[in-house]
Formats: structure tokens, C-alpha cells, sequence
């Protein structure tokens, strides 16, 4: 790639986008992603945007791939958002739609701390979502609690309902902004201010309450580190490393060999001056570990089994 000998650009009359939102810091894991995405796509008809609160420097690799920076003033001219673990950058997927939609019909966005596995992205792009303006999966939590309350639900007062995890959003632009849904998410912030213990994921629960079109569990895997034996089954199409041990910062190896590599041999190949922290890891899993894993899963086996068996496949949407 890096020799410009391929072109990875998407049609100019693209109408759907993969989309990262990051700063300077996430700059190379947002990289890492979106290049996985590139070389799993040469013929992709979406195409693949970093948007950023202010312009970063792509290596000449990303730009020969068809990979572009857009830089949103968004954060700039809006409300002051809290943070607390997350950059600011984080909230500027809540203005994707209403910055986009004159260019884009769908849009999905991914968190950067994401490894893509496989499968067709154009056609999740294109999925049916009803009358929903929004897609995504249900939160780790609501998987293995039965009837969950989530944090953010709990703190406006608002009845248990499904939450998602907003690492991964399937938008439908037009629908998401006749529904008003990034001036809801601000006017609870600003009315409910207690709601912020989850970043915009928290905005969005609030807002949505469970009335979002649920995607298969395989589009945004959360289970990698509690249950790693549950993908020899079910398909992880988006792994997501929720957590704080990421691929690029794992110095206990607590992450597969391969994922760990994939991030070794990228910062070395592609961006030496990326800030990857990995340690020495043995070459068996501690005995202990493998137990507790082994455990942990036949313990949750039937709540586990109800959740993932409620998709026939990794089309399935539930509306």
C-alpha cells in the first residue's frame, strides 16, 4: 500500500461512510483500523473518514488509500461536555449525522480501539433498520445480567431497558436528524447533567431507552478477555476491546498472541512512532486463568446461549 501501487479509493458517488473520530493521540490505533478495513475492502463502495477537532497529519500510506481527515468545528461552537477517561473527541460522533448528511445516507461509526475481523461492511451498511435512526449492539452488560439496569438509566430515573455500546453506530442521517437526536442527547446533558458517567454513550441511553435497532452481538464483540472461548462459535466480526487493556497497551499479555502481533508488526512496519507498551508473555495460559474462563462460561452458559441465540445470523436486526 504504501507504494502507491494500489487504489483503494471509493467511488466519488459513494453514499455511505465508515467514519473514526480521534485526536492526535488515537491517530495511529484510528490508522490501524481503518487500514484493516481498506485491504479487507479493494472494492469497497463506502468510503473511510478520521474526523477530528483539529487537522492531523495522515501518512502518505492513508491518503494513497483513500483514508481522508474532515475536521469538525463542532466541539468548538457546542456545549462544554465533560469528560473523564475519553478525549473530547469522543462526542464527535453525535455530529456526524447533522455534518454529513448532505453528503452521506448512512454512516457507521466505529470507536478506534476496534480490530476488524471480516465481513461485508457495504452490506451492513445497506442493512434494513425500519423506521430506526440508529443501530447498534447491546451493552456487555445487558448480556451478562439478566434485566440490567444500566448506570446511566438509573441516574435520571429512567425504567431498566436494553442499553447499547456506542463503539459501533449504524446512523441513518435523515432519519437520525428529522428525529432531532443530536439536540435530545444535548438538551438531556444540559437538563440531567447527572446522566454524564458514560461519555455520549450515557446521551444516547438516555435519549434512545432501549428504542434502537439491535444489530447481532458479532458487529461489536465485547467478550474477547471474559469469555475468549465463545468466538470459536460465534462469529466476532468487530472485535472491541472495552477496558482498559487495549492491543497496543496489553504489558500482561492478557490479549491473543495474534491481535498483540498484528500491533507489533504495524507500528513497526507502519508507524514506528506509535506508543506501543507490550510486555514478554508466556507461552502457555496460566493454568488458573484458563480454569476461571472455562468456569466463568459454564457458569453464565444459559444466559449466554439466550442472548447470542437470539440472532439467526449476523443479518438478523431486531426492530
Amino acid at each position: 500500500m504504501n507504494g502507491g501501487l494500489l487504489d483503494f479509493s471509493a467511488p466519488a458517488d459513494s453514499d455511505c461512510a465508515v467514519a473514526l473520530t480521534c485526536d492526535a493521540a488515537y491517530l495511529p490505533w484510528a490508522l490501524h483500523l481503518a487500514r484493516q478495513i481498506v485491504l479487507a475492502s479493494p472494492a469497497r463502495d463506502f468510503d473511510v473518514l478520521i474526523v477530528s477537532a483539529q487537522p492531523l497529519a495522515l501518512p502518505n500510506w492513508a491518503a494513497q488509500a483513500g483514508i481522508r481527515n474532515l475536521v469538525s468545528d463542532a466541539l468548538e461552537n457546542g456545549p462544554n461536555l465533560p469528560t473523564r477517561w475519553l478525549p473530547n473527541s469522543t462526542y464527535l460522533r453525535l455530529y456526524l449525522a447533522r455534518d454529513l448528511a448532505n453528503r452521506y445516507r448512512r454512516i457507521l461509526y466505529l470507536d478506534c480501539d476496534m480490530f476488524f475481523e471480516g465481513g461485508d461492511l457495504s452490506r451492513l451498511l445497506r442493512i434494513d433498520l425500519g423506521r430506526h435512526p440508529l443501530a447498534a449492539v447491546q451493552d456487555v452488560m445487558c448480556m451478562v445480567i439478566p434485566n440490567h439496569h444500566g448506570v446511566e438509566l438509573r441516574a435520571i430515573g429512567a425504567p431498566p431497558s436494553r442499553t447499547m455500546n456506542a463503539g459501533l453506530l449504524l446512523i441513518d442521517t435523515a432519519a437520525w436528524n428529522a428525529d432531532r437526536v443530536l439536540e435530545r442527547c444535548l438538551d438531556l446533558g444540559t437538563t440531567k447533567p447527572e446522566i454524564f458517567v458514560k461519555h455520549d454513550q450515557a446521551l444516547l441511553n438516555g435519549v434512545f431507552q432501549g428504542a434502537f435497532a439491535e444489530l447481532s452481538p458479532a458487529w461489536n464483540w465485547q467478550l474477547n478477555q471474559r469469555f475468549p472461548l465463545l468466538s470459536r462459535r460465534f462469529p466476532a466480526r468487530i472485535r472491541h476491546f472495552i477496558g482498559p487493556d487495549k492491543p497496543w497497551k496489553d504489558p500482561a499479555g492478557k490479549l491473543e498472541a495474534r491481535i498483540r502481533l498484528a500491533y507489533a508488526e504495524y507500528v513497526r512496519a507502519i508507524m514506528p512512532e506509535a506508543p506501543l507498551v507490550q510486555g514478554p508473555v508466556p507461552p502457555l495460559v496460566p493454568l488458573d486463568v484458563l480454569a476461571r474462563h472455562v468456569l466463568d462460561q459454564y457458569r453464565m452458559r444459559r444466559q449466554l446461549e439466550g442472548q447470542l441465540a437470539r440472532f439467526r445470523n449476523e443479518w438478523d436486526v431486531k426492530l
